[in-house]
């Protein structure tokens, strides 16, 4: 069960998120990230996002799949049934 979270850790969870903008972080990074965001909120510090974090969240992040390759792996699941 995930533990409840403050409203500064789900403020910090939804600008990481949309940050990301459909692309995700390994769990244990997004939540280290989350951390990080919510410490710069509740301290006052600005940017909360500065350009360093955005370069790591950059290099670290998993972009989705095309919708396209998605339909793909759909057919093909359900290919022959």
């Amino acid at each position: 069960m995930t533990p409840l979270m403050s409203p500064s850790e789900i403020a910090a969870d939804v600008l990481v998120r949309a940050y990301l903008h459909g692309r995700t972080l390994p769990k244990i990074l997004h939540g280290a990230v989350v951390w990080v965001a919510e410490t710069r909120l509740t301290s006052g510090k600005r940017p909360v996002l500065d350009a360093t974090l955005c370069a790591d969240i950059d290099s670290q992040a998993i972009a989705p799949l095309p919708s396209d390759h998605a339909h793909d792996a759909t057919a093909l699941m359900t290919e022959g049934t």
